[in-house]
């Protein structure tokens, strides 16, 4: 409570206030009444204060608890470790000390095999079959352009020699739009069909890459 009445005209004035805001009384004169902390706050303090209490006795058991030593008589107690009792081995009918057996010794392992890479050789390539001119089935023809003479019936086999224009081939039957040229009897490779000509006349084109 922060205010005090006034004696003279009951008035409330605050407690610093030294007189009455109402008739003027002093009111220095008047003893201020001693605040008393209500009923559920003193409980509380007191609950609190029996509670501070109980946690330091425990405190203190623990820790009394954790930093005692059994106190226990060491006279006579051998300062060396104790070895393992002797024991009769049943089959030697020999005492068996507490001594560690000893490990036989580890052979050295051999040293690890490098597996060699063994590189798989590709397979001889087969060269590509050339046929056997027959006796008098082969046709006499000219090259029209440059023409390339290849290993293979397709453009993807490579080249194997240039004929020039106007220059003249034996070739086999076309087969599939292409035909095996012979010069001089030598088998050379396959030939565009569209590419010879049934004579010599007509050959064009100047020295250059062939075509087929």
């Amino acid at each position: 409570m922060n205010r005090k009445e006034c004696p003279a005209c009951g008035r409330l004035a605050l407690r610093i206030a030294t007189r009455c805001p109402g008739c003027g009384f002093d009111l220095t004169t008047v003893a201020t009444p001693k605040e008393e902390p209500p009923p559920d706050a003193a409980r509380f303090y007191r609950i609190a204060g029996i509670a501070g209490v109980v946690l330091l006795v425990l405190g203190a058991i623990t820790v009394g608890a954790l930093t005692h030593e059994p106190a226990g008589d060491t006279a006579g107690v051998p300062s060396t470790p104790i070895r393992a009792a002797a024991v009769a081995d049943p089959d030697t009918a020999q005492p068996v000390t507490g001594e560690p057996a000893s490990v036989p010794a580890v052979e050295s392992l051999p040293p690890p095999v490098t597996a060699r890479t063994i590189t798989a050789e590709p397979p001889p390539s087969s060269p590509t079959t050339r046929p056997t001119p027959p006796a008098g089935e082969l046709d006499v023809r000219w090259a029209g352009t440059w023409i390339n003479v290849r290993e293979g019936k397709g453009t993807d086999y490579p080249v194997v020699r240039i004929l020039r224009p106007g220059e003249r081939v034996e070739v086999t039957k076309p087969e599939r739009g292409w035909r095996f040229v012979y010069i001089d009897g030598e088998p050379i490779g396959y030939a565009d069909n569209s590419l010879l000509q049934p004579d010599s006349l007509g050959g064009t084109g100047g020295p250059g890459n062939g075509t087929g």
